[in-house]
């Protein structure tokens, strides 16, 4: 059973994040739109992110104090604070970025992807972030890496999917058998099992750690 929450605004809300205990949470959209919660959702507050930029993801380390958010122009912005005040990092693309993600060990080693085959990389928490080469131009929507920071993954339209094992340094195409677009994958922590999902109610699986 799924329940309306009231959430005091009519953005487009299009990126969730939820600390594990279920309690505190953002949600991001556009317009520059950032809202948290304390109490699991029954009631949102928005938070001023100093932005108008349409945001298309957003994430927090266990903390629940450290967290970025990604959208269109390129625009990455930090908060320290649990959201009360958020900072834009310099991404150093005009891209839209549509997805965003750190290790959850250190908070430092991060990427964000976008459109045009962008994949950007941090190992400083966002302070400086550098441009990988995908060797793509699709957009990339989604991605995801172990804990070990070296092996990752992205999916995005035309049925891309690409893998990396050194970080990021060098990424590879992988054959998904689909060109329906990808819209959001992930993978399970003995980095043998993952999941895609697309268009058209598209649901992809391997067994084999990405390798097919």
């Amino acid at each position: 059973i799924w329940q309306l929450k009231t959430s005091n605004t009519h953005a487009w809300l299009t990126s969730i994040t939820f600390q594990a205990d279920g309690q505190q949470g953002w949600a991001a959209g556009d317009g520059g739109t950032i809202l948290k919660t304390l109490d699991g959702g029954k009631s949102w507050q928005r938070q001023t992110s100093g932005t108008q930029t349409w945001l298309n993801s957003i994430t927090f380390q266990a903390d629940g104090q450290q967290g970025w958010a990604a959208g269109d122009g390129g625009t990455i912005l930090n908060s320290i604070d649990g959201g009360k005040s958020w900072q834009a990092q310099l991404s150093g693309t005009q891209a839209n970025l549509l997805n965003i993600m750190f290790n959850a060990d250190d908070g430092q080693r991060g990427w964000a992807t976008g459109n045009g085959g962008t994949i950007l990389r941090t190992m400083d928490g966002g302070k400086s972030w550098q441009q990988q080469t995908s060797n793509t131009q699709a957009w990339l929507n989604s991605i995801t890496f172990q804990t070990d920071g070296r092996r990752g993954w992205v999916a995005g339209e035309g049925g891309t999917i690409m893998r990396t094992m050194d970080s990021g340094e060098s990424w590879q195409e992988q054959t998904s058998n689909t060109r329906a677009p990808l819209t959001s994958i992930t993978s399970h922590t003995d980095g043998q099992r993952g999941w895609v999902a697309g268009w058209g109610g598209t649901i992809l699986k391997t067994i084999d750690g990405f390798f097919a």
